[in-house]
């Protein structure tokens, strides 16, 4: 019995909870109706939707306006950047030129001292060319009538008859 009276107090709290909930439920329905009702007034309905639009608009022109100000200053810092870069080229082009007018100069005052010299250093190498020229020739040419056995013998015997 205690337990059937037990259930049964706990089946009415259940019951209780039940009904609260059904009560705010209740609420909230006449709560949605009323505001379905005024959202069916065309002028609130519009006031509402313009509203709204107003709203989104103002969103969309800050956004457009922060990607504006994003871009200007990108291409600010890119334009920074370019400049930069062609005073750097310019700079480096005035040098590249003071070297080739140093060099030209350079080159007019020594031409005449390298070419002497450089005439020089030819002479030498045709002279070394000329000497290894004709140890290679004089090489050759004992080496070709040495190269077969049959020469050796004819070279020995002929030696050996004189």
């Amino acid at each position: 019995m205690k337990e059937l009276e037990k259930n049964f107090g706990l089946m009415t709290a259940h019951h209780d909870h039940h009904l609260e909930d059904y009560k705010k439920l209740k609420v909230l329905v006449v709560d949605i109706r009323e505001q379905m009702e005024q959202m069916s007034d065309k002028g609130h309905t519009s006031s509402v939707i313009a509203s709204l639009l107003d709203e989104r608009f103002a969103k969309m022109k800050l956004d457009l306006h922060e990607k504006t100000t994003d871009e200007d200053s990108i291409g600010k810092n890119h334009e920074a950047r370019i400049l930069h870069l062609e005073s750097l080229l310019t700079k480096l082009s005035e040098a590249i030129e003071e070297d080739r007018k140093r060099a030209q100069t350079n080159t007019s005052e020594g031409e005449i001292q390298d070419q002497s010299l450089l005439r020089r250093r030819i002479e030498s190498l045709e002279r070394e060319f000329a000497e290894y020229k004709t140890e290679l020739l004089k090489g050759q040419t004992a080496k070709s009538s040495c190269d077969l056995p049959d020469c050796v013998l004819q070279k020995v015997t002929n030696d050996s008859i004189k």
